[in-house]
């Protein structure tokens, strides 16, 4: 061993070291390209592992005619309930062109509904208001709203028992 300790020990794990005529184990900690490795080994394992269920989920979907984006618009309005296309497009980093495309394939299905609602009109002070507009009655903003059908709440909760990956 050449009295270096650090020589003959792997990184990481344990190493027995004989001095004096007495055998001891010696933790090591891994160094740290050590741990990026083996970090990035499990992240590599892990977008792999994601991909495969993707691909099996997707070929349980196909039966159904739907895409991944349709089923995840789905469960969300079956667990949560209402649901708004802005708080939808936020949480799943999509466009509302997108979402709309969506609502509108379930919505011929009569599992979705969407619907525009206007929220209430925004407090301003007068001054912020243009003089020409000052009179006029304000209206709120237009935003879509989306929400399950009795077909789609029935579908969800007989077909999500049919994908053996949702459990």
């Amino acid at each position: 061993m050449n009295g270096d300790l650090n020589e003959a020990i792997p990184s990481g794990g344990e190493a027995e070291v004989v001095s004096d005529g007495v055998t001891e184990r010696v933790k090591v900690q891994p160094t740290v390209e050590d741990r990026k490795l083996r970090s990035f080994r499990a992240y590599l394992d892990i977008l792999d592992t994601a991909e495969w269920l993707r691909r099996q989920f997707a070929g349980q979907l196909e039966t159904f005619d739907l895409t991944i984006d349709e089923f995840r618009l789905l469960e969300i309005l079956y667990r949560e309930g209402q649901i708004t296309t802005e708080e939808f497009c936020k949480r799943r980093r999509c466009g509302r062109q997108t979402l709309n495309k969506m609502a509108k394939r379930l919505e011929v299905r009569g599992w979705v509904r969407f619907h525009v609602i206007e929220l209430e009109p925004v407090e301003m002070p007068l001054a912020r208001v243009p003089t020409r507009l000052r009179n006029a009655p304000r209206r709120g903003r237009l935003m879509g709203h989306l929400s399950l059908t009795e077909n789609g709440t029935n579908f969800m909760h007989v077909g999500s028992s049919c994908f053996s990956l949702i459990h």
